[in-house]
């Protein structure tokens, strides 16, 4: 296998060639190409792929809006005529983590949906967050009240003064 990656002043760009051998011996060349162009918090993937079955495409968006919102979604076409699309998304709300998910493809449709949080209960009264992890820390600053904790993304005091900040390391 071999590849080039490179940069212009509007995209990343990157091309590779492989040879595989199957355990029956057959071999296959692919030829792929892929192109990233950023947006400013968003980006566009690009990608196609030749081999001796045919070829197959893709082209993903992904992005954010602030620390709270992320999302993507996906179209990809196989080498036997198949599309699929996916769709995700995530919002870090505070006192809870959402996310959503969506597959359709040929003959399939996947729906999920999910929620997670976390509830502390402490000397202080009860504490709600996105999660707790192994490791989690209770803030307490009463007089910031609505402050958001900048190295954990959508993690804000409440208006007591206290957040969880989870999955830390010991």
């Amino acid at each position: 296998q071999l590849g080039y990656n490179g940069s212009t002043r509007w995209f990343n760009y990157s091309v590779s060639a492989a040879r595989q051998r199957d355990g029956a011996g057959r071999t296959d060349n692919r030829v792929y190409a892929t192109f990233s162009i950023p947006l400013g918090r968003d980006t566009v993937d690009t990608s196609i792929g030749f081999g001796r079955e045919g070829h197959n495409e893709q082209v993903a968006y992904s992005g954010s809006r602030g620390d709270r919102i992320s999302y993507g979604a996906s179209v990809s076409r196989d080498a036997q005529g198949s599309t699929a699309f996916n769709g995700s998304g995530t919002y870090r709300h505070p006192y809870a983590l959402l996310n959503g998910s969506l597959a359709l493809g040929s003959g399939y449709r996947q729906y999920a949906f999910g929620a997670s949080g976390a509830l502390l209960v402490h000397p202080g009264g009860v504490t709600f967050g996105q999660g707790l992890g192994d490791t989690v820390a209770l803030i307490k600053a009463p007089d910031a009240a609505g402050a958001a904790v900048s190295w954990y993304p959508g993690v804000k005091l409440d208006r007591r003064g206290y957040a969880i900040v989870p999955y830390l390391t010991p």
